[in-house]
């Protein structure tokens, strides 16, 4: 062992063996740096360039293990760092990949017009990202405007009364109607039991006479 007396009150004693020992002035407490078994190869330990505090592990109120893949360290309200997992909105994987949980999307996530095509990657937010009922009318592109009625450019609503006006062409395999089928305020399709009537309105639908019988058989 050599002692190192020169340095004012901070004294350094070099151990031959795989530590060293600092002491300040005269005192007996020490602080040791040591390898804990003999390294593959030479290697540096860097300390920063500007000033602060090397942290020990003992500083850290946990660390990832190797049980444990797929957490992030995070600072607390006293700025102890710990490893977590991902919670919330995101989930991540043990290669530090983001992902949107399922459910995460919420409508108070989504600013009105705040999301289009560009910034969706294709596929990239699938039916189990969205909470349901997430998605209200006002975050719809081209949603139409006036419940009921169809909109040029615009996806059709239907108003409270399941009716839907403007449409110029409706084209269907099967049209399905419980009782009756509007085409318009003076004409509209009835089923009448086993037949199917016509029939016309001269006062826009308030009262209907029978132009047009269709018989099943």
């Amino acid at each position: 062992m050599t002692d190192h007396s020169n340095l004012g009150n901070f004294s350094v004693k070099a151990v031959e063996s795989n530590e060293i020992q600092f002491y300040v002035g005269s005192g007996t407490t020490k602080a040791t740096l040591k390898l804990d078994s003999s390294p593959g190869s030479d290697y540096d330990i860097n300390l920063p360039t500007s000033s602060g505090t090397l942290a020990l592990t003992t500083d850290v109120e946990s660390l990832p293990t190797a049980s444990s893949g797929g957490q992030i360290m995070v600072a607390d309200s006293s700025f102890d760092f710990q490893a977590v997992d991902a919670s919330g909105a995101v989930t991540i994987s043990d290669t530090g990949s983001f992902s949107i949980a399922d459910n995460a999307i919420e409508s108070n996530h989504i600013d009105t017009g705040a999301v289009d095509s560009n910034q969706l990657a294709a596929d990239c937010v699938n039916a189990d990202k969205i909470a349901d009922d997430a998605v209200q009318d006002e975050h719809i592109q081209n949603l139409g405007t006036t419940d009921g009625t169809a909109e040029a450019s615009k996806i059709p609503k239907m108003n409270a009364s399941n009716e839907l006006t403007g449409a110029s062409l409706l084209g269907a395999t099967d049209i399905k109607a419980d009782t009756s089928l509007n085409i318009n305020d003076n004409w509209k399709f009835v089923i009448n039991g086993s037949n199917l009537e016509l029939q016309y309105s001269s006062d826009s639908g308030t009262t209907w006479n029978t132009k047009q019988v269709f018989q099943s058989s």
